[in-house]
């Protein structure tokens, strides 16, 4: 059509009216060459550049063409034949020698034109990473029994709960033992009533990753769903390009934000709202903060028109997402909530209490935005310094809960955290991994499978991390420069082809120990998809403005290691409050191998008939003599000393203390008892060697019957007067 149209109308200017990203510039580009080939004299390309689909945008578009970038369209170019290339090779490799593996076992792979395909992408296999790591924290998780006190005192008919400074301790004795110095103490003193000034801040612009993000959060809508929505309400003129990574307005796009407000006065809804917010003696009216994206193409995604409900053609879903943006568009130029916080602590005996009040005087955003939540908590009055007699102290219980399951909404934010996609595409990955049968979404939450974890654990064991963000978003940044000309196309090509070559050619010398490493871990899991279905979503909400706990704008909490507190607040969980800030941990978390630590550090194992290893490749490792799983080297955070851990802690809770060397490594000695690998360990004054192979089977008997003669000291923390910190003293 077009070479017809051009040959029809004998063109002299090309106006090219695509999508304003870097996919549209190379839709662009494609249409030049087609043009070009015509061999048109004193042809005229240029590009109109615009973000809605209205008047005013379209004059302005006229009225400011410029030439096309080559940039952008090469940047997508790179991605695209490096995606191919990458896709195409390692799927191939994984189809054909896993295939027969998995329909053995028993296990839906996906079918393309009626063949089995074990698809691979470099975008798929990180954001299965994530969901899998999240799994495992749950299913390794132990839950801890804890002990906290709760004060209560009764003012004014109204019983008010102090919470406990040291938050909770896991020693039922100590606690106990707190609880009943502190009772020696009839009353108790407040200490201070601090009174201040407290806000709630309105939401930064809206982007695409944070669009998403809230629209899977708050009306349960997937990505996917709601990228398709927004490009439909983008069509139908009613917003902005819903495609942009920015959170901030320029200077000259913020004189046409009050228009938007004029044009939605008409609305029945927020027309109140309006005019309210354009009213100057109520000077309501702020100008949007900045948020930190901004990729200098679009403005954040924002309403343009008012949508009448009579006369509209949208759906209901389609109506949910138009009211959430313009919602959130009146909250970014809405005033701040404002209110006084009210935080009072006492003392009784040596023990601190606090419990905070808040009063709200401006809802400010918050009347126009339900997305948020921001509660009144009334106090009485308290005098500083006044003694009062407690209604009770008690020492309560609770457990330590797992994390959640991961929801789209913290996934998206990882994504867009470790570099892993664009804001165009990160729905897109999310939908394949499900659509290959990596993973499955039940409800808000996503579940690895069976397949999708025994392909992570099969690279996980060749040492070959193609499953990791770190990766992709090294090809991402490259992309970058490139798209901002610093950086040529076809160096960065080469450059990330030969890379992906040498890993390529890893995995293929490699196939059959990976075929056995998931051979293996399907074995040893044989009901491992009804488990991850029956595990229950047990960890707390970690905020309450967030149904899926992740924070704002991205800035996502969900790599937090803590424990979440089963006692119905959903805090974290806290460190025991030692003497010295500095002071290290106590024993029994340094002795954890917590499987995050075990998923990043499991290095290859060479399997053979003999339990031998190779350690000059691949790190220091042998195999556990109670259940055959790999060891590695670790190091107490505690002391420093090093011991040899079981991967499949707390599984498996087999070690061997090593001590202190100044220097460990593999020796190329081995053991004339058992042919074992030796390993040298030296100090300044001397070395010694080892053996783990067979031997430690044998040594490590005799270090059993001598520990279980141990007995385990008990440490109480008691309060120091003077220094008003904690202090140990041995039971």
């Amino acid at each position: 059509n077009l070479i017809m149209i051009a040959r029809k109308y004998k063109i002299n200017t090309l106006i090219l009216w695509l999508d304003c990203d870097r996919e549209g510039e190379n839709i662009a580009f494609e249409i030049v060459e087609i043009i070009k080939s015509l061999n048109i004299n004193n042809l005229k390309i240029l590009r109109a550049t615009f973000s809605a689909i209205t008047k005013r945008d379209v004059v302005h578009a006229m009225d400011n063409l410029s030439p096309p970038n080559k940039n952008l369209s090469d940047a997508v170019e790179i991605r695209q034949k490096i995606d191919l290339i990458i896709g195409a090779s390692f799927t191939r490799i994984q189809t054909l020698t896993l295939r027969d593996v998995f329909q053995q076992k028993n296990i839906n792979i996906q079918q393309t034109n009626n063949k089995s395909v074990i698809s691979y992408g470099p975008c798929q296999f990180p954001t299965l990473n994530f969901i899998v790591e999240r799994a495992e924290k749950i299913r390794n998780f132990e839950p801890e029994e804890f002990f906290y006190l709760e004060l209560k005192i009764k003012k004014q008919d109204n019983i008010v709960v102090f919470n406990w400074e040291r938050n909770r301790i896991f020693e039922k004795i100590i606690c106990f033992t707190i609880l009943e110095k502190t009772l020696e103490e009839k009353t108790c003193k407040v200490i201070s009533v601090n009174k201040k000034e407290k806000k709630k801040y309105r939401p930064y612009p809206l982007n695409t990753v944070e669009m998403t993000k809230l629209i899977s959060r708050k009306l349960h809508i997937n990505s996917k769903e709601a990228m398709d929505i927004a490009e439909k309400l983008y069509r139908d003129g009613l917003i902005s390009y819903p495609r942009t990574e920015t959170q901030k307005y320029k200077s000259s796009e913020l004189s046409g934000l009050k228009k938007v407000v004029e044009e939605l006065k008409e609305s029945p809804i927020y027309g109140e709202y309006c005019n309210r917010l354009l009213n100057e003696r109520e000077e309501r009216y702020n100008n949007p903060k900045s948020g930190k994206g901004d990729d200098k193409a679009h403005p954040p995604i924002h309403p343009v028109k008012y949508s009448n409900e009579a006369n509209s053609n949208l759906n209901q879903k389609e109506k949910k997402v138009y009211d959430l943006i313009v919602r959130h568009f009146l909250a970014s130029i809405s005033p701040d909530a404002k209110g006084k916080e009210t935080i009072i602590v006492v003392k009784m005996g040596d023990e601190y209490f606090k419990s905070k009040g808040l009063i709200i005087e401006d809802k400010g955003y918050l009347e126009i935005y339900p997305f948020d939540y921001w509660n009144n908590s009334y106090l009485p009055d308290f005098i500083e310094g006044e003694n009062i007699l407690p209604y009770s102290l008690n020492m309560e219980k609770g457990v330590t809960t797992p994390p959640n399951f991961l929801t789209e909404s913290e996934l998206i934010g990882l994504m867009d955290k470790n570099g892993i996609g664009t804001d165009a595409t990160i729905h897109e990955h999310i939908k394949h991994i499900q659509d290959r049968g990596y993973a499955k979404r039940y409800g808000s939450i996503f579940k690895p499978t069976l397949l999708g974890t025994s392909l992570r654990y099969g690279y996980m064991g060749l040492g070959i991390e193609i499953y990791k963000p770190y990766l992709r978003a090294g090809m991402e940044k490259e992309i970058k420069d490139v798209s901002e000309g610093l950086k040529q196309k076809d160096i960065i090509y080469n450059e990330m082809k030969n890379d992906m070559l040498i890993i390529y050619d890893k995995v293929f010398s490699n196939l059959q120990r990976l075929k056995n490493y998931i051979i293996k871990f399907i074995d040893d899991n044989p009901d491992f998809d009804s488990q991850i279905l029956h595990l229950s979503n047990q960890g707390k909400r970690r905020n309450n403005n967030d149904d899926d706990g992740d924070a704002e704008n991205g800035e996502d909490n969900s790599d937090n290691d803590n424990d979440n507190d089963n006692r119905g607040n959903g805090k974290k969980r806290r460190r025991r409050i030692n003497k010295n800030k500095n002071k290290k941990k106590d024993n029994r978390n340094d002795n954890k191998c917590s499987s995050s630590n075990n998923l990043r550090n499991i290095l290859a194992i060479e399997e053979n008939n003999n339990n031998n290893f190779d350690l000059s490749k691949n790190g220091f490792i042998r195999y556990c003599p109670i259940c055959n799983n790999p060891m590695r080297l670790q190091q107490n955070r505690s002391n420093g000393c090093y011991f040899l851990g079981c991967t499949k802690y707390p599984n498996c809770k087999k070690s061997l203390n090593i001590g202190n060397p100044k220097r460990c490594e593999l020796s190329i000695k081995e053991c004339l008892s058992c042919k074992g690998k030796l390993f040298s360990i030296s100090n300044d004054q001397n070395s010694s060697f080892i053996c783990l192979g067979n031997c430690l089977k044998d040594s490590d008997n005799n270090n059993k019957s001598n520990k279980s003669k141990r007995r385990k000291k008990n440490k109480i923390y008691k309060r120091n007067n003077d220094e008003n910190n904690n202090e140990e003293i041995e039971e």
